[in-house]
């Protein structure tokens, strides 16, 4: 960009600015060259809320961001039912878990 001129940086799909400001952060491009201050300019992973089940135990998946995936277990004193358990879920890129099992998977 000339100088003066503006862009945006913006995030890629399942990323979000680490502000949490907006999905874009303008910068300026001064007249050495450069954009101006980017230091916001960080994307981090959308985090996903694990599900929440009384007879699964989703705490693996506990804080987990977009691409992460966790495997939950039964609770205790509940064993798998249909064979459904182990499974695996992944935090999706818009910050939900992308298939979530049935809360009667134990």
């Amino acid at each position: 960009a000339a100088t003066g001129g503006v862009c945006a940086v913006t995030c890629r799909t399942g990323y979000a600015l680490a502000s949490g400001d907006a999905v874009q952060m303008p910068v300026t491009c001064d007249a050495d060259g450069y954009y101006d201050d980017v230091s916001g300019a960080v994307c981090v992973g959308r985090p996903c809320a694990a599900p929440v089940a009384a007879t699964v135990d989703y705490a693996p998946c506990d804080g987990l961001v977009s691409g992460a995936v966790c495997t939950p277990a039964c609770q205790p004193g509940y064993a798998a039912a249909g064979g459904l358990v182990p499974f695996v879920l992944e935090c999706g890129a818009a910050g939900g878990f992308d298939s979530p099992q049935p809360a009667d998977a134990c």
